[in-house]
């Protein structure tokens, strides 16, 4: 699947990621609904490079199951999921922010070509323990560690990690809106791919595959 086929240059992954974006807009704020499984084996580059979001069989309303804006049911994939969807035992989460928490999951990983965590968004997580206890500074310096050993001269863009800090936040309160993310200094002033430089590059990983 060429969406999960590596790490994406950030002018490449803003164009899927604001396209992305769109879609889950759409479906909040047009259809009413969240849906509570987006990670990059549903994203799928249709004809003209459309971005589709499949595999909607975990959708519920963005009010959640009875009508209080929460849900209670764990629906969805793990790795990609908010930290409040992984309390075990107490399953208690806004469905829309599900989605924005699993929107930075994809964004990271299609341009880091790695994950933010090692297992899932949890206190106990290799890695996303630091995110929990606040310690942004060495969250970074292991991933700019772990990218270099495969791309020596790498170098982690600082709107882009805040960004990322920002999605990422173990607290559901101090996550980004979808109106933040998109006019987010990394999204809205950063150069994007036009529709030709993504076509190349989307036809050049085909052939690579």
């Amino acid at each position: 699947m060429v969406i999960n086929s590596g790490k994406f240059e950030a002018k490449y992954a803003r164009a899927i990621f604001k396209q992305l974006c769109s879609a889950v807009h759409y479906m909040h704020s047009e259809r009413g609904v969240a849906h509570r499984d987006l990670k990059l084996d549903n994203i799928m580059i249709g004809k003209g490079n459309v971005i589709k979001i499949i595999d909607q069989g975990f959708v519920c309303p963005i009010e959640g199951e009875r009508g209080t804006g929460f849900s209670n049911e764990f629906k969805g994939t793990k790795g990609y999921s908010c930290p409040e969807k992984l309390k075990r035992g107490h399953c208690h989460y806004s469905p829309v922010q599900d989605d924005l928490f699993a929107l930075a999951v994809i964004l990271f990983s299609l341009h880091l070509g790695v994950p933010p965590v090692t297992e899932e968004a949890v206190e106990s997580d290799a890695t996303y323990k630091y995110v929990c206890a606040g310690r942004m500074s060495y969250y970074w310096s292991l991933y700019q560690r772990t990218i270099r050993k495969k791309d020596p001269n790498f170098v982690l863009d600082m709107d882009f990690m805040d960004l990322m800090s920002q999605m990422l936040s173990y607290d559901p309160e101090s996550r980004l809106s979808m109106v933040e993310i998109l006019s987010h200094p990394w999204l809205s002033q950063g150069y994007t791919a036009s529709d030709l430089e993504l076509s190349q590059e989307i036809e050049r990983r085909y052939q690579s595959i």
